[in-house]
């Protein structure tokens, strides 16, 4: 599955989360994607995922429906600093992840593991 397929919809129009998305709660996933930094700086064990960095870090930042907050399992971390391309598997949970009061992302992968992809 794709961070893009996943949040094949505008959150913002819709203001809810479709059905179709919500059945997926609970599902085991490998998600590919790219590393944003959220809290820790180094040995991370939660992070964001988005599907490039172009469009985070230089441009427009991506739409709520493409942030996946990652919870990596007991004893796994990653390198915060990293460029590189990853693949998350973990269990999904869809629903609003709230922080100071603000949705900051809808989906969230628990007990992930964490690789790089080698090209």
């Amino acid at each position: 599955m794709t961070i893009r397929r996943l949040g094949n919809f505008d959150y913002l129009k819709l203001a809810v989360i479709p059905d179709d998305v919500r059945a997926l709660d609970g599902m085991g996933v490998r998600l590919r994607g790219y590393i944003v930094p959220t809290r820790q700086a180094v040995r991370a064990t939660e992070f964001a995922l988005v599907p490039t960095l172009g469009s985070c870090c230089y441009g427009q930042p991506p739409s709520i429906e493409h942030i996946v907050v990652i919870t990596c399992s007991e004893g796994n971390h990653v390198d915060n600093g990293s460029t590189t391309e990853v693949v998350v598997k973990g269990t999904l949970r869809v629903g609003e992840v709230v922080q100071d009061g603000n949705t900051v992302a809808l989906y969230r992968v628990t007990d992930a593991s964490v690789r790089p992809i080698m090209r």
